[in-house]
């Protein structure tokens, strides 16, 4: 075992995932390990000394035990936190650990003494959220440090509502945080005790406090944030449109204080503390100490920790006389990680930033290697230089992308080509900004007047580095791209590895691997193969999308035609847009390349607005809407992106038809000829009403009917003209459960077993109204409901039953209606 550190990090990890993520009992595992080691025992090799390999697999045995166990037991403590308290009103007595000052409100995390008078869940973590405008005497009380006590209501973190869907619960794992607290007023907030954290830790917190303030001093406001994001790890309030120019331009790296940050920190110390005048060992020394300083004032985030750890360690060595260790150093640093949070595991920045440098490790002596040897070097020292530089930022950057690129991937669904231009370009400036900036931020606590003179040239520098950002974002944007299979990220890995291995021993490794090892690769490799060939259950899916308070619902049929109705939205998009930021990827990571039909039942922001993402990101044949009564601004935006995309226009009305493939088809119900009035312009009365059908054999269907937000006047001249031929199997329920549709005389006729209810959590409207559900109620139906459930799932086979999915599943028979 050359590098125990490593091996140990490598089980301790396995150790999570198995304790955690794979849902796995520990016993099991155990009973499995001892049987492998039971049958390397027996086999039939007397001469050959067994017991340093069987020692080594014990012990990481013993090590994936500690963290499965370890993992699983703090997992069933935020399980059992959330089970008690959820909903519930307490009594908490605890001390502000952190404040996160964003555009609008605080963001606090409380480090809990007692919840109710009873210290079980003491030294766990709340967060607790107070708006700006209401804040008054309230934030004073919540000052960093201060013990309090409080009354407030207990919620459990939102988990992911869409398939792959943004978890605010794991992402506050990763924090150590085991809920949110809301505060509905201030009168019960004592301050019990001012200062109640160290004080290394309270005078750190006015030493960044200061920084901040004196960077609002040096620094026109236009640049400031961008400054304090690169400088203090603090990107909080840094412009959207920002955080997208460096994120297109493969640079968001940049603005969380990463590894990149902490070297740079290093040359800064070296420059001011020269080692001819302090020394080289006390050099090391003052080091250690700023470093600890400036992972604790940036936020010891998951990349600023390993940086610095990493580098504590790396210094350390020298200052005892050991061998430095690089991989030994990294791989430490990830254990003191993990061990103090296993959830950590989740955080992005963490495996980013643990895969980036394992990447630069391994591969970049191979390629410096390949590369140097086709560099022309020019007898002009300064022209050598610049090819240097250069080539080795190249270099750099490759070799940090390979193990990287999977990951981007797989989390943001974009794959670049931008990056090794956009480093090769931005990285000096980078430099510029930390060495100048840090010398700043010394200045500026001695003269705020001299440390103007230097902000300029900071100032300078972070407008040329956020214009290199925006350029390259526009010259070389990032492609969409679908979530890949999980399977295909390991096999990726896997070749990456052996490649890697090749090339490391030149060939050598062919030596060590016997007949055994052979079947093994075999054995995996027919495995992967059939799990990738594993056929597909021919089902017809329906998908009824949590986009808040609207409207989407995407269908795949058994042929493997896609069919995206409505595409939610927001008139607020530039505060969230929901086409950009949950349908969209919704869509990639369902593995979407292309939409067949999107059918716009009308052109409310809430139904059209998300679709606009789709159309400018993924390949759309045809879109279905209607003639309009009124022509509004969302209806001109989209006909324009058709128009621009080559998308065929279907303009459809009543007795209609759109046929996807063999097995489904839509009837188009509604608008007529003529336009019905709803006094808002037509569009809710106005929309189309289709009616998917799905052949089951020669006499039987299951069909679902969607309504748009159609009103009354509709239902009613709906139930005129088709009457029977109205009855469904699932509705989805007209205007999101508004008390103005959803008559009782519609539902008695179209009398659906299964009520969908596209409606946002907890919305001003009051969808939907108590009186539509009672109706529903009154003729039978099965309600489901996005604010309750998120996304709804319904897989329909050819014998007609109904698989329904959202936290739990059940199994409906259309013809008898008999639940199983």
């Amino acid at each position: 075992m050359n590098r125990p550190l490593l091996i140990a990090t490598i089980m301790y990890i396995f150790g999570i995932i198995i304790g955690v993520y794979l849902h796995t009992s520990i016993p099991f595992f155990i009973l499995v390990c001892l049987l492998l080691i039971a049958m390397y025992m027996i086999k039939k090799e007397p001469n050959k000394n067994k017991a340093p390999i069987i020692k080594k697999i014990i012990i990481s045995i013993f090590i994936i035990i500690i963290s499965g166990s370890r993992a699983n037991a703090l997992n069933k403590s935020y399980n059992n936190l959330y089970k008690k308290f959820d909903g519930e009103q307490i009594d908490i007595i605890g001390t502000v650990s952190n404040i996160i000052e964003k555009e609008n409100k605080y963001d606090i995390t409380i480090n809990i003494y007692s919840v109710n008078g009873n210290k079980e869940y003491k030294n766990t973590k709340l967060k607790l959220s107070i708006i700006k405008e209401s804040s008054g005497t309230l934030y004073k009380k919540f000052e960093y440090g201060n013990k309090v006590q409080f009354i407030g209501i207990y919620s459990e973190p939102e988990v992911s509502r869409n398939y792959k869907g943004y978890s605010n619960k794991d992402y506050l794992k990763t924090k150590k945080i085991y809920g949110i607290i809301k505060i509905e007023n201030s009168k019960g907030v004592k301050v019990l005790r001012e200062n109640n954290l160290s004080f290394i830790n309270i005078n750190l917190d006015k030493l960044a406090n200061k920084i901040k303030n004196n960077l609002k001093e040096i620094l026109p406001e236009d640049t400031l944030n961008l400054a304090q994001g690169i400088l203090l790890g603090d990107n909080s309030n840094i412009d959207n449109d920002v955080k997208e120019d460096f994120s297109k331009s493969s640079l968001s790296h940049m603005l969380a204080v990463s590894g990149t940050h902490v070297a740079y920190v290093i040359i800064a110390i070296s420059i001011i503390l020269n080692k001819n005048y302090v020394g080289l060992r006390k050099q090391k020394i003052f080091s250690i100490i700023i470093l600890i300083i400036f992972m604790i004032i940036t936020g010891n985030s998951p990349s600023v920790r390993r940086a610095v750890i990493t580098a504590i360690i790396y210094i350390a060595a020298f200052l005892i006389h050991r061998k430095q260790d690089v991989i030994s150093a990294i791989s430490l640093s990830c254990l003191i990680s993990i061990i103090e949070n296993p959830f950590a595991i989740m955080d992005i920045g963490f495996e980013l930033s643990y895969a980036g440098t394992f990447s630069i490790i391994m591969f970049y002596p191979l390629l410096n290697k390949v590369i140097q040897k086709r560099i022309i070097v020019s007898n002009e020292k300064v022209v050598s230089k610049v090819i240097q530089y250069i080539a080795q930022s190249i270099i750099i950057t490759i070799s940090a992308n390979i193990l990287i690129m999977p990951i981007v991937i797989l989390k943001f669904n974009t794959i670049s080509i931008n990056f090794v231009l956009s480093n090769l370009i931005a990285s000096p400036i980078l430099c510029l900004i930390m060495i100048i900036g840090i010398i700043t931020i010394i200045i500026s606590l001695i003269s705020i007047k001299l440390a103007k003179i230097s902000a300029i040239i900071l100032n300078l520098s972070l407008k040329i580095l956020s214009n290199t950002a925006k350029y390259i974002s526009e010259i070389l944007p990032p492609t969409m791209v679908v979530t890949p299979k999980l399977h295909s990220v390991i096999i990726f890995y896997i070749i990456v590895i052996i490649i890697f291995l090749v090339y490391k021993n030149k060939g050598k490794i062919k030596k060590h691997i016997n007949i055994n090892s052979k079947k093994t690769f075999y054995i995996v490799f027919i495995s992967i193969i059939i799990l990738i060939n594993i056929p597909k259950n021919n089902l017809l899916k329906i998908y009824f999308i949590d986009v808040g308070q609207g409207d989407s619902t995407l269908i795949t049929t058994p042929t493997g035609k896609n069919v995206l109705i409505d595409g939610g939205g927001s008139k607020d998009r530039e505060n969230y847009d929901i086409g950009e930021k949950v349908l969209l990827p919704y869509l990639l990571d369902r593995r979407i390349k292309k939409v067949d039909y999107i059918i716009i039942s009308h052109f409310d922001a809430d139904h059209a607005q998300g679709l606009e993402a789709v159309l400018e990101n993924i390949k759309v044949k045809n879109i279905v809407i209607s003639k309009q009564p009124t022509i509004s601004e969302e209806y001109k935006t989209i006909i324009s992106l058709c128009k621009k995309k080559n998308v065929n226009i279907i303009v459809v009305k009543r007795g209609g038809k759109i046929v996807i493939d063999k097995y489904v088809y839509f009837s188009i119900l509604h608008p007529g000829d003529n336009f019905l009035d709803d006094g808002k312009g037509g569009l809710n009365a106005n929309a189309i009403v289709a009616k998917l059908n799905y052949k089951l054999n020669s006499q039987k269907e299951f069909t679902v009917l969607f309504t748009g937000d159609i009103e009354e006047e509709a239902e009613k001249e709906l139930v005129n003209k088709y009457n029977k031929n109205l009855k469904c199997d699932v509705l989805k329920v007209a205007h999101h459960g508004s008390k103005t549709s959803s008559i009782q005389e519609f539902l008695n006729v179209a009398k659906p077993k299964i009520a969908l209810i596209g409606v946002g959590k907890n919305n001003t409207f009051g969808h939907p109204n108590g009186g539509v559900i009672e109706r529903l109620n009154n003729i039978g139906a099965k309600i489901y409901r996005t604010d309750k459930m998120g996304e709804i799932e319904l897989s329909i086979d050819k014998n007609g039953k109904i698989g329904i999915n959202y936290k739990i599943k059940e199994i409906i028979d259309i013809n008898n209606n008999r639940r199983e």
